[in-house]
């Protein structure tokens, strides 16, 4: 299966069964209200698109491109990516034991990606 069918098939599954509850009972008045408001749903809506739509969607990708290892080791790497946007976003300085640690496992990253051009 194509890894974009895979994942709108998962996203739909998920939808459905997230919002059943929601059809099938009343909606509480705090429901009523966020849904109601357009900032809080253009917002979760591109946190939906964003996080588990296209980052499920490249996962699959990447696992069909190459060793599921390899593809699992990457993603697993996404929260050193958190360091610099924590400061970015929120201003947050990161202790260098953050960083050195965030230098460590990019580092076995690549080593992992490039081990066969780096083994010759």
């Amino acid at each position: 299966m194509d890894a974009l069918y895979a994942t709108l098939l998962r996203m739909t599954a998920a939808a459905v069964a997230l919002l059943a509850p929601l059809l099938l009972g009343r909606p509480t008045a705090g429901l009523r209200g966020a849904l109601a408001d357009v900032r809080f749903l253009a917002t979760t809506g591109a946190g939906v698109a964003l996080g588990p739509v296209i980052g499920v969607w490249l996962w699959l990708v990447a696992v069909g491109s190459t060793n599921t290892a390899v593809a699992g080791t990457i993603v697993a790497s996404s929260p050193v990516l958190v360091i610099p946007m924590m400061r970015v976003v929120y201003g947050h300085k990161a202790s260098w034991r953050a960083w050195v640690g965030a230098l460590i496992a990019l580092t076995g990253v690549t080593l992992l990606s490039f081990r066969s051009q780096i083994s010759g």
